[in-house]
């Protein structure tokens, strides 16, 4: 076996300490996706798209922050929050308008929260052919007194009583409906309903 030379061993050399360099960086990576804050561990894991998403293992105290003035009981909004989530939810939470309704995003759903409200107080979810109605007409008020579940007639009732409606207007207001009862009707058909309801 013959001796390396010079350019031989420095290439070698080189080649060693790259390696060295390249572990102490992985070392410090595997270091930094760990992270303890308090009791509550989370951990990073790099999805294909290179971003990362944080894993909340145990649930924290939840402080909303309202950036959009509703109003609302805080205490009831948290629980209704924490009941509606099948696994702990960040401990930060913004309130923020979504077509002009206050909505609180859970994971990837985005829920008006006078919806999410009403389906805590009713331990499930609203019935088809219902809505939420806020009785003062206030968007911004999800309290308990101002929102009421009325079947969806009965709230269209409360919102063009004493209105002249254009043809156009009716136009409009049938399509929407259609687009809602399609929408109810494929929901139905996935959760093995058939879109079929018995008469009774």
């Amino acid at each position: 076996m013959r001796a390396l030379t010079s350019p031989q061993k420095m290439g070698m050399e080189s080649c060693n300490g790259m390696m060295a360099r390249l572990k102490w960086l992985e070392m410090i990576f595997v270091a930094h996706s760990t992270k303890t804050i308090g009791e509550s561990t989370l951990r990073s894991s790099a999805t294909n798209s290179m971003e990362e998403k944080m894993i909340v293992n145990e649930q924290r105290e939840v402080k909303l922050v309202n950036c959009c003035n509703a109003i609302y009981a805080e205490d009831e909004l948290i629980n209704a929050a924490l009941w509606y989530s099948d696994k702990p939810i960040c401990s930060t939470k913004k309130i923020v308008l979504r077509r002009n309704y206050p909505s609180i995003c859970i994971y990837d759903k985005k829920i008006g929260i006078h919806r999410l409200l009403m389906m805590y107080w009713l331990q499930g979810e609203i019935p088809d052919g219902y809505v939420v109605h806020h009785i003062n007409e206030n968007k911004l008020d999800a309290r308990k007194k101002n929102l009421a579940l009325v079947p969806f007639t009965t709230h269209q009732h409360y919102h063009n009583a004493g209105k002249t409606l254009t043809v156009q207007h009716r136009e409009k207001i049938s399509q929407a409906n259609y687009r809602r009862w399609e929408r109810v009707r494929k929901d139905s058909i996935h959760d093995g309903e058939g879109g079929q309801r018995e008469e009774g």
